[in-house]
């Protein structure tokens, strides 16, 4: 009996212990964006993780292994930004230009985030991570933190893959039949459709590769001390990218083996319908 409990302990604490220290980063300003991440968040904390959330909607009661770093921006959140109920005649040149809106957006994002307090508190401290988990949607101008962190990259998207991001994983998208995210086309588009959905596209990775990643460094090297071209680095060298999407619901498409559908990962466990009663009615 005593050999019996002496191996049981050994095995125990000779077994590594299986959790990380995790630090998410989220400097969008959209809330629906983070109430996508918050829920895989806090269920890596309820797994044991230890959890570091960056963003700019810290949680309003105290949850274990769950600490938030507070970007400070909540009078700059985007609430009703666009009417989604809105058409006119100007909506698809819209919906060709919406690479300036999110462009200006991400740049909003990146001077309140880098230049809070709490990031730049966050790089005089000596914390290690083992792993960062990062937005990838319209700016990587905090992925300058991987200087100082030195942890391997998950992307996560709230959505679909943005135009930009398929490259970086080196992600086959044929423009015949994957349409632009931006644009409202099916699989199935005409030879006009076709080429408009290939020029946007090429425009869109064009325009986020020259005049956004290039002002990402430049605000990255400006509040982190990023050197100059090491952003490029760190995009090409992420690691992993989940999509919050679903094949059934966004079309199938090709995706390597490092681009992970993860559609649903958000919605939390759900109500039971309440039982009807004659009496009800």
């Amino acid at each position: 009996m005593f050999k019996f409990l002496a191996i049981v302990i050994l095995f125990v604490y000779a077994t590594p212990l299986c959790a990380y220290n995790i630090l998410g980063i989220f400097p969008h300003l959209g809330k629906s964006h983070f109430d996508a991440f918050r829920p895989l968040m806090k269920g890596l904390a309820q797994k044991g993780h230890s959890v570091t959330v960056m963003s700019h909607f810290p949680l309003t009661r105290p949850f274990q292994n769950y600490r938030d770093i507070d970007l400070g921006g909540k009078n700059q959140v985007f609430i009703d930004v666009v009417d989604i109920k809105q058409e006119d005649p100007s909506s698809r040149l819209k919906k060709i230009l919406n690479v300036w809106m999110l462009a200006d957006s991400a740049n909003l994002s990146c001077e309140v985030g880098l230049s809070s307090s709490a990031v730049q508190n966050f790089l005089k401290t000596e914390e290690q991570f083992d792993v960062m988990i990062v937005e990838f949607f319209n700016s990587d101008c905090f992925l300058g933190l991987v200087q100082k962190v030195k942890a391997p990259v998950i992307g996560i998207t709230s959505g679909t893959m943005m135009p930009w991001n398929s490259k970086r994983f080196a992600n086959p998208t044929h423009t015949a039949y994957i349409p632009n995210n931006n644009m409202d086309y099916s699989d199935s588009m005409t030879f006009l459709e076709r080429l408009e959905n290939t020029v946007v596209t090429l425009y869109h990775e064009i325009y986020y590769e020259y005049v956004v990643v290039s002002r990402d460094e430049r605000v990255s090297e400006r509040y982190l001390g990023v050197e100059p071209g090491r952003i490029r680095d760190f995009i090409r060298n992420s690691s992993l990218l989940l999509t919050n999407s679903h094949f059934s619901l966004t079309l199938p498409r090709p995706l390597v083996p490092n681009v992970v559908e993860i559609g649903g990962l958000h919605i939390e466990k759900t109500k039971s319908v309440p039982e009807f009663k004659p009496s009800d009615v």
